[in-house]
């Protein structure tokens, strides 16, 4: 008996069909009349729709099944197809070839548009924004610096890198990149200063319902590292848009700092909803005040379980006094684990 093994025989245009619909196809190729041929062609393209009857009716199937009969006839079947027939230069368009960018990152870990960011600063030097970007900019960069390193860097280091990118002729506020603290500078956070206008129409507010006055006010207090001279503009805040949940976090934090454990009870009845990452933030630094720090501390460590970067945007505000209420070394343990 003759063998017949699959590679020896030609190879199939689309092998998911299987060696008996290529042939089927084939012998459509053999038929000389055009209307049997197109008859024929449609019997195979039922089969073929059995092969997958869960697409059958789902739309452009029957159009696809078509098209890979031309290809598995390669593109030799003319019958009366209800679509357009393929081409072989449609099905093997060259793609374009992908440019590369050519320009060198001096420092990788901070990034290329860290540099861009630099660089934009620094043409625009005499801009009364450009220092306080500039600040961002270098918080940014320590940060990045960490996440590569992980050690902070010192002020001597980040001053370096932002003069090597934009140029040595770069005047650069001294004393705002020396008051950067070690575990990061005060952050403009919460909703971020300039994202407000987005912050406030993906509430859906308006311009008048946000506390522009009293958040500002307070951010300013809060920038400075003293949560107290911040209370009564957070409170304002508060009164006028309870929603913002992590000024309220804040607020409930200094009315602990000051033993005000039924103040802090008050503020935390103003959270709206179910569990959210600073009613969670806020229970753990409740529970510290309270006398149980170990627990605070596990449960503070299952609310970064749940929000990834909750101890990232604590520990860089100091006003938040993470070492002070928990136990860092295990929440540093458990971050790296």
């Amino acid at each position: 008996m003759r063998k017949n093994y699959n590679y020896k025989r030609r190879k199939l245009f689309l092998p998911e069909y299987g060696r008996h619909i290529q042939e089927m196809v084939d012998s459509l190729l053999e038929i000389e009349d055009r209307q049997e041929r197109t008859r024929q062609a449609k019997a195979v393209i039922a089969v073929m729709g059995n092969l997958n009857p869960l697409l059958r009716d789902t739309n452009g199937f029957k159009h696809k099944l078509w098209d890979h009969l031309f290809i598995m006839s390669d593109f030799q079947l003319d019958v009366d197809s209800p679509y357009p027939q393929p081409s072989r230069q449609d099905l093997m368009v060259v793609p374009q070839k992908l440019r590369y960018p050519q320009s060198n990152i001096a420092f990788k870990h901070y990034g290329k548009y860290t540099q861009q960011l630099v660089r934009a600063v620094a043409a625009a030097q005499g801009d009364n924004n450009a220092s306080d970007e500039l600040i961002n900019i270098a918080r940014y960069m320590r940060v990045k610096s960490y996440e590569f390193n992980n050690d902070h860097p010192n002020n001597e280091v980040i001053i370096r890198d932002i003069r090597a990118m934009a140029g040595n002729d770069m005047q650069i506020d001294m004393s705002a990149i020396s008051a950067l603290e070690k575990n990061g500078a005060p952050s403009s956070g919460f909703e971020n200063l300039s994202n407000i206008s987005n912050w406030v129409a993906n509430a859906g507010l308006t311009e008048r319902q946000f506390p522009i006055e009293e958040y500002v006010s307070a951010m300013k207090k809060l920038r400075t590292g003293d949560i107290h001279s911040a209370k009564s503009d957070m409170g304002k805040a508060l009164c006028i848009l309870p929603t913002l949940d992590k000024l309220r976090a804040a607020a409930i934090v200094e009315a602990l700092a000051r033993k005000d454990i039924e103040g802090a009870d008050k503020i935390y009845s103003g959270f709206c909803g179910s569990a959210t990452r600073w009613k969670m933030v806020s229970e753990c630094y409740y529970m510290s005040a309270t006398g149980g720090v170990s627990r605070a501390t596990k449960q503070f460590i299952e609310c970064h379980k749940k929000y990834p970067t909750t101890v990232y945007q604590i520990a860089r505000d100091s006003y938040w006094g993470l070492s002070r209420w928990f136990d860092e070394t295990e929440i540093v343990k458990a971050i790296q684990d």
